[in-house]
């Protein structure tokens, strides 16, 4: 889902074990079926929420 001209490394692992819900970013799974995007995952979602969490914004967290 990412443009593969961003370089970007995306773990889920990573998010599940720090404690984010999968709807943060997939929205209500209790009556879905497939795993869609919610939101426009771009990096002011992404910052936003590294921020709010107290977490790395180092850019080679996530790119190569």
């Amino acid at each position: 889902w990412f443009y593969q001209s961003s370089h970007l490394k995306f773990r889920h692992g990573r998010h599940s074990r720090a404690g984010v819900d999968c709807a943060t970013c997939h929205g209500d799974m209790k009556q879905a079926t497939v795993a869609v995007r919610k939101e426009g995952l771009d990096m002011k979602f992404c910052v936003s929420c590294h921020r709010m969490r107290k977490v790395s914004t180092d850019c080679t967290v996530c790119h190569f």
